[in-house]
């Protein structure tokens, strides 16, 4: 009974301690835990204030995929993208093709084949083909912002890309274009090493703003690709592929969007989200979490014992179909004055600490979350031996781009019960 009244006692106190404080600036609010012992305490909704930004340019090396399009997150953010690709030589030399006959063009296409589109695909999508006025270099494009602009439209077209079904993106290719390079590969019959980029600086493929779906195309298997016959007999016909080059000489370049306007990310302009924000794989876009209660946390509660402590993110869709695949787990790192990710928050068993999407259907709503065990990393806090300088939060593939896109917008605050939290339980 003792025991029962200084706990009580020790509530009413923390109560009214609390409410002489200023909640908005401590962003804690506390509870009792029903099922726990009594003299248990569980302090939730630790404000958790985040932020997106960019520790990279919004680029990333293709490797062996063009994406390009749109995709739609939720009524406020939206992300699209563009590709940006060359062509090199044929795999054989016109000597070994043509077998000493000359060789007749018919048509020339730009052949992109879809492997599978994101969002809405039932839907015709625009897509215009840009010939590149300044030859793709990787250290222009990778590490700056300025980058390479069309100075010719090639074609036009539309598709519509069923998700489960694949289809090509072709494009008409005029003479002004294919012809100086098949002269150049026909004049060197036995060299396969030909250098087109001073005739071909490249090629981008731009989404129309009315798309409403991501394609990703293999770009192993694109190509310029041109249909013809030779000379002598009309009816044996041929097809001469100049191959897109893949690896660091492709690259999709990546635009975020929120409510229609243009987001400028990179690590020196961070922008507050409200608690609301985008993970992506494959895009690079961090969100940058930070804690400003729990510096006020031994303060509060002197010689208490922390139990156990956990960052909550939730997400919903209206039904199962709604919404875009989410990324199956979330990492956290520690961050350095620059706000550049370090090295991964761990454990007590200096494992990395992870979270994975746990789906949670309830009433009508299909709702998920992540919830990160942070007990070891609130302690070192506690115990100063850590800084609170914030944390990052990113997907396994945020800066890389493994072809991988899915995607989740957390902090949902049409209800208090869904927001971002920092959960502590502490026992005296």
């Amino acid at each position: 009974m003792k025991k029962l009244l200084e706990t009580t006692v020790s509530i009413l106190f923390l109560c009214s301690f609390l409410a002489s404080c200023t909640t908005g600036d401590l962003g804690i609010s506390f509870d009792v835990k029903p099922d726990s012992e009594v003299n248990t305490v569980v302090i939730d909704t630790f404000s958790v204030n985040t932020f997106m930004y960019s520790p990279v340019e919004l680029t990333n090396q293709g490797g062996y995929e063009i994406l390009s399009g749109k995709k739609v997150y939720d009524e406020d953010f939206s992300f699209e993208a563009c590709s940006y690709f060359t062509i090199a030589q044929p795999t054989y030399t016109y000597k070994s093709l043509s077998g000493g006959t000359d060789l007749k063009i018919d048509s020339v296409r730009f052949v992109l084949p879809v492997v599978y589109a994101e969002g809405d695909s039932t839907v015709s999508q625009s897509y215009s083909l840009i010939q590149l006025d300044q030859e793709i270099d990787l250290n222009e494009i990778y590490y700056t912002t300025s980058f390479i602009q069309g100075s010719e439209l090639i074609d036009q077209q539309s598709i519509t890309p069923y998700w489960n079904r694949d289809s090509v993106l072709t494009f008409e290719v005029s003479s002004d274009l294919y012809q100086p390079a098949f002269d150049l590969y026909k004049e060197n019959p036995d060299n396969i090493a030909l250098v087109l980029d001073e005739l071909i600086k490249g090629f981008k493929l731009v989404s129309d703003e009315s798309n409403t779906a991501m394609l990703h195309i293999n770009a192993s298997g694109a190509a310029m690709r041109i249909y013809g016959h030779y000379d002598d007999v009309f009816a044996d016909e041929f097809e001469l592929d100049f191959p897109v080059e893949t690896g660091y000489r492709l690259f999709n370049t990546f635009s975020v969007y929120q409510n229609g306007e243009l987001i400028e990310l990179s690590k020196d302009a961070l922008m507050a989200t409200d608690q609301k924000f985008i993970l992506q794989d494959g895009l690079p876009v961090v969100t940058k979490l930070t804690l400003p209660g729990i510096d006020n946390f031994n303060e509060l509660y002197p010689g208490k014992t922390v139990l156990k402590a956990e960052l909550i993110f939730h997400t919903f869709k209206k039904s199962i179909s709604d919404g875009l695949a989410v990324p199956s787990t979330l990492s956290l790192y520690t961050i350095n004055l620059l706000n550049e990710p370090q090295e991964a928050i761990i454990d007590f068993n200096t494992s990395a600490v992870v979270a994975e999407y746990e789906s949670d259907f309830s009433e009508e709503m299909y709702r998920g979350s992540y919830s990160f065990d942070v007990t070891a990393y609130v302690l070192s806090l506690l115990e100063y031996k850590a800084s609170n300088k914030g944390l990052d939060m990113l997907t396994e593939n945020s800066l890389t781009n493994g072809g991988s896109t899915s995607a989740v917008v957390l902090g949902d605050q049409s209800s208090g019960d869904y927001a971002c939290s920092l959960r502590v339980y502490v026992t005296n």
